[in-house]
């Protein structure tokens, strides 16, 4: 009887050991999962993370091309109204030395081909400014978009996008000059257009 009490008290031990030790395991076990799911959920953050960046960068990516075609688009229009501008100081050149025949009394205004060459004259300036209004206006457009964005991280996008904003800057300044000269001419030509409608009284 003495040994069977004894096997029945070794085999609860052994159960009461064995319950301990599965506790322990469970609870090991729980906290395992439960450090699993955090950095489950850590990696799932960080990849959306991830995507988002990613996205923004092609977006960027995406807007500096566009930006680089509009300036390149720019330059041509600059590079083609630099010869408009040539003209145009021609033909305040022209207007200037009218001015001064006329005061000097040896310009007949009468002739009709210096009339019609005037007048090409004034409409090519005309249209110069409009061209000139148009290209200010989406250079400016241009300007505020850079300007409006946030600096990215990656700085050579940003210096990228610094250099044209700079080169947009020059641009408007170029533009401006323009303006003046335009102006004058617009001046100058109509003081030439009443010189004519004077003589025709």
């Amino acid at each position: 009887m003495s040994e069977f009490g004894n096997i029945s008290i070794s085999a609860s031990i052994s159960f009461s050991y064995l319950d301990l030790i599965s506790s322990m395991l469970l609870r090991d076990t729980k906290e395992l999962e439960a450090d699993y799911q955090t950095k489950l959920q850590y990696v799932i953050e960080k990849e959306q993370n991830l995507m988002l960046t990613k996205q923004n960068l092609e977006k960027i990516h995406k807007s500096i091309n566009m930006i680089k075609n509009c300036v390149m688009k720019l330059e041509l229009e600059l590079q083609q109204n630099d010869c408009i501008m040539v003209k145009a100081e021609r033909a305040l050149t022209d207007i200037e030395e009218l001015l001064q025949r006329f005061d000097g009394k040896d310009c007949n205004f009468n002739e009709r081909s210096d009339y019609m060459e005037f007048m090409e004259l004034l409409l090519s300036a005309q249209s110069f400014t409009a061209k000139r209004k148009l290209l200010k206006k989406r250079l400016e457009r241009y300007r505020k978009y850079l300007t409006a964005h946030a600096k990215p991280k990656n700085i050579s996008i940003f210096k990228k996008k610094t250099c044209i904003i700079g080169i947009a800057d020059c641009h408007c300044k170029a533009l401006m000059q323009i303006e003046g000269l335009i102006t004058d001419l617009k001046m100058q030509s109509n003081e030439i257009s009443q010189m004519f409608d004077d003589e025709k009284k």
